[in-house]
């Protein structure tokens, strides 16, 4: 288990290779379970942008929630206007990283 966790917390998810990253740790603590923290730019080097994504709201009428975005997501770079794709439920899945890193598939 200490090598899985070593891994999650070191190894970028392959949702983040459209962006230049290094691992980090959050500001304040969370709780204790395992975590991977990023630090995400542009490859232009900007570390500030826009999330870009749909609202649920959009897609199912009877969602009354809170503003909950759905994939695909991007990043539009506030530097080099670059959008670049976050996260694609479609592509990546759901925890597929997770798996990948299990061995399994």
């Amino acid at each position: 288990m200490d090598s899985f966790i070593a891994q999650l917390e070191t190894k970028q998810p392959t949702c983040l290779r459209g962006f230049s990253c290094n691992s980090t740790t959050l500001p304040e603590p969370w709780d204790d379970n395992p975590k991977s923290v990023w630090h995400v730019r542009c490859k232009c080097g900007g570390t500030t942008g826009r999330l870009r994504g749909f609202s649920l709201k959009d897609f199912n009428d009877e969602y009354d929630g809170p503003l909950a975005m759905i994939s695909p997501l991007a990043i539009q770079c506030a530097v080099c206007k670059e959008e670049t794709e976050l996260l694609d439920t479609d592509i990546h899945g759901y925890h597929a990283d997770l798996d990948l890193r299990e061995g399994t598939t």
